[in-house]
Order: C-alpha cells, then sequence, then structure tokens
C-alpha cells in the first residue's frame, strides 16, 4: 500500500517538472532550427566545395568557389585564410597578377611580413613590367615589417635597379650585404648562401663604380702605316693607343643615365711603342644610355686637335652590345662559354659627314685559375668607311687567346679592376682593306 502511493507521488512529481520544462525544450529545438537555416558561416558551402576540388586537383574549380566563400565571409580571421588559399590556388593556375592582389588583401586584414613578400614574388613571376612599381611596393611594405631579412632588400635593389633607379638601388644592395654575413638563408627565391654574397658582391660593384678609365695599347701587324686614329670605341683595324676616363651620371640636368667622359688616342710610331704626335687625337663628350635593360648608348663628342692627323669637327655615334659570360658565374664554376656582339656606327662633321661603322660577333670558352682567367676565343670583325679619301670595307677572322688578371685579391664589393692581354691572328676574308692578314697584339688595365 505504501508502494502504491510512493509510486503515484513519483509519477505526479514527474509529469509537474516535464509541464514546468517543456517552453525551454520548445525554445531549444526553435534555436537549433534558426540556426540550421541561418548559418554562422554563410561562405562555408562554398569553400567545403572549393577544398573539395582542390583536393581532386581541379584548381580553377577551387578558384571560382573560394572567390565565392570569400565574398561570403565577414568574420576576419576566417576570411583572411581563405583569401590565402585562394591566393595559393591563382598561383598554381598562373594568374599571378591576380593572385598578388590577392596577398594584398590579406595582408590588409592583417599585415604579415611574409604576405607582402609573397605578393611581391608573384608580381615578378607573372612576368608583366608593368607591375614592378607594385613589387617594389609590397617588398618594401615586407621591409617595413621585417627591417632584418636580407632578402628582401635584395629583391628591392633590383627592382629599383630596373626601374633605372641606381642610387636607391645601391642602398638596398649595400643594407642586403650588411645583414648577408650574420643572417642564415632567408628563404627568398633563389637564395644560396654560396651564390648569394657574390651576386651582392658583383651588383654593388656595378653601382658604385661612378669613375671608370681604361689605358689600351694595340698593335696590328697588317696595320696601315701613317694613318689616322680611328675614331669609333673600339678599333678593329689599326695600331692604336686610348686613354679614357669617365663619370657616370644617375642624372645629369634632368636626364638619366649619362657619361661625361674625355679620351685621348695616338698611333705608335712605325716599330715604336710610343704615340706619334701627328696622330694625336683628343675628344670630350656625352654618352646617354635611354633604355635601363638594354645597352644602347648615344654619343655626342667634341673632336679636339692635337696632331696635324688629327681633326677639329663634331661626331655623332650610337652603339649597340649585347652578351653573355663576361664575368665568371656566381655560383663558383671554373669554366664557362662567353659571346657578346658590338654593332658602332659614327657620323662625323654633319656638315659634310664622314661615315665609319664597326661591328664584331665575339664567343669563346673561358676557365678561371685563381685569379687569372684564360679565354680561348674568335671574333668575327667588319668595318666601313666612307670620307673624302674614298670608301674602305673589310671583313675578317680574328681566332685568339686573352688572359685576364684581377687586381682584386678578395671578393669584398668594389670596382673591377683588371690587365688583360689579348693575342690573336687577323685574316681578312673580304673587303677592299689593304689589311689582309697579320698577328695582333692588346694590352689592356681597366680601372
Amino acid at each position: 500500500m505504501y508502494g502504491a502511493r510512493c509510486g503515484r507521488h513519483q509519477w505526479s512529481a514527474r509529469r509537474a517538472a516535464l509541464r514546468s520544462a517543456c517552453p525551454s525544450l520548445c525554445l531549444l529545438v526553435l534555436s537549433s532550427f534558426l540556426l540550421a537555416a541561418s548559418p554562422v558561416d554563410p561562405g562555408y558551402e562554398a569553400a567545403a566545395r572549393a577544398y573539395h576540388a582542390a583536393g581532386a586537383g581541379r584548381f580553377d574549380e577551387a578558384v571560382r568557389q573560394m572567390e565565392t566563400a570569400v565574398r561570403q565571409t565577414r568574420e576576419p580571421v576566417l576570411r583572411r585564410q581563405r583569401i590565402l588559399d585562394l591566393a595559393v590556388w591563382l598561383e598554381r593556375v598562373g594568374r599571378n597578377a591576380r593572385a598578388a592582389a590577392v596577398y594584398r588583401q590579406a595582408a590588409r586584414i592583417a599585415p604579415d611580413a611574409r604576405i607582402w613578400k609573397a605578393a611581391g614574388y608573384a608580381y615578378q613571376r607573372s612576368g608583366d613590367k608593368s607591375l614592378r612599381p607594385a613589387a617594389l611596393d609590397a617588398f618594401e611594405q615586407a621591409a617595413a615589417l621585417s627591417p632584418d631579412e636580407a632578402a628582401l632588400w635584395r629583391q628591392i635593389g633590383y627592382l629599383y635597379k630596373e626601374l633605372g633607379q641606381r642610387r636607391l638601388a645601391l642602398g638596398a644592395f649595400r643594407r642586403a650585404w650588411n645583414l648577408q654575413p650574420v643572417m642564415p638563408p632567408a628563404g627568398g627565391e633563389g637564395d644560396d648562401p654560396a651564390v648569394t654574397p657574390r651576386l651582392l658582391a658583383r651588383e654593388i660593384a656595378e653601382l658604385s663604380d661612378r669613375w671608370q678609365g681604361s689605358l689600351d695599347f694595340v698593335w696590328r701587324a697588317n696595320a696601315p702605316r701613317g694613318a689616322p686614329v680611328v675614331l669609333s670605341e673600339r678599333s678593329l683595324t689599326s695600331s692604336q693607343i686610348n686613354l679614357s676616363l669617365a663619370r657616370l651620371f644617375d642624372s645629369f640636368v634632368g636626364v638619366r643615365r649619362v657619361r661625361v667622359f674625355g679620351r685621348l688616342l695616338a698611333a705608335p710610331r712605325r716599330g715604336e711603342i710610343l704615340p706619334d704626335d701627328r696622330s694625336l687625337q683628343a675628344g670630350i663628350g656625352l654618352s646617354w644610355q635611354p633604355l635601363a635593360r638594354h645597352n644602347l648608348v648615344l654619343t655626342v663628342e667634341r673632336l679636339v686637335r692635337i696632331g696635324s692627323f688629327a681633326r677639329n669637327d663634331f661626331m655623332l655615334r650610337a652603339a649597340w652590345s649585347t652578351g653573355a659570360g663576361y664575368a665568371p658565374p656566381v655560383d663558383g664554376g671554373r669554366t664557362w662559354s662567353f659571346w657578346s656582339v658590338y654593332l658602332d656606327g659614327a657620323l662625323i662633321d654633319p656638315r659634310s659627314p664622314d661615315l665609319l661603322g664597326n661591328a664584331q660577333l665575339r664567343a669563346g670558352r673561358a676557365r678561371a685559375f685563381g685569379r687569372l682567367v684564360v679565354a680561348p676565343q674568335v671574333a668575327v670583325n667588319l668595318f666601313a668607311q666612307r670620307d673624302d679619301f674614298g670608301a674602305v670595307s673589310l671583313l675578317q677572322i680574328e681566332p685568339g687567346v686573352e688572359l685576364r688578371w684581377s687586381l682584386h685579391r678578395d671578393a669584398r664589393p668594389q670596382p673591377p679592376q683588371a690587365l688583360v692581354f689579348t693575342v690573336s691572328f687577323q685574316k681578312k676574308l673580304l673587303g677592299s682593306s689593304r689589311n689582309n692578314r697579320g698577328l695582333a697584339l692588346r694590352l689592356s688595365w681597366r680601372f
């Protein structure tokens, strides 16, 4: 009897508890329904489809789905992560410029040197030269957040150099050099602890080489005697002594990449190495390199007469050259190939013009023995001249060997200095010139 009463009492208590809990249960069910109908992450489904497509290797589809997810995502941390994933996939499908812009979006949400650096490299991989300023800005943003990372300053230096800002490029390269000895490899593209110091030293030496000079003595067995000097930059047919000194300017009276130079030329006396006073010719002028990435040089020069064979005139000249392998490889290799093409045309005295043209194609193989470089080579030379005395032409082949001795004892950044001795044999192939064949010797000091 007692048990029956107790059971009825417990059942009544349970029904009362259930009636009191019913409103709370209904509210919980309704809340769950509303949550399912309006998810906290609106971009979840598109992001899930994007990750599934990427996992299957369908990156074009992954990009489309993630672009939708990014537009739908509002939470900053989640949005930034999806933007980064989108940028990586854009690079996978070759859309590097778009990837760089997306990286910039992520960096604006939460600045990070690694993301700015990724944007800079993506701009560079796009191959679009018009995006160099954007790449420079990305690397500078990264350097502001990570100022002790040498790789960033190297990239800034390269971009300033490509944009023609040599002074700013030199400052960036020097900062990278100062960081390099104490910094481990920075993990950027192309970083190599064995190669990078040589690259930096070469860039700093080139950009800091404001004063340039050379002294050349050229003797050719088949050169005409008593002839005036050849006024082009390179003498391919005559015996000649050249002394030149130049000063490079990033900007000169508002014009970029200008060289102010002076030179003294003379032909040697017969059977001697001393100059013939009658042939002494001086010149002073300006050279301009209008294209930052091409070695096209335009020159105006005032020729100053000293000897009786010399002349007082103005000369206009255009020269272009290209090539590879002039300097030893930065990876430390001891053997390498080289080649060069050189074209030079000049007009003397525009009122009654004399025309002068030179061309040279050269190729060879070099080997380094410490500071000495031995370079067997062969050249094909073309020379043409027309003046009041008539026209002269010459096509010749010139095999030879060049010995180059570096005057630097270490790899510190410094302008190049070297002694160069070349011995060759010239053989006429075509032309009206009297230079048929003969031995040629050349000794040069570059400083």
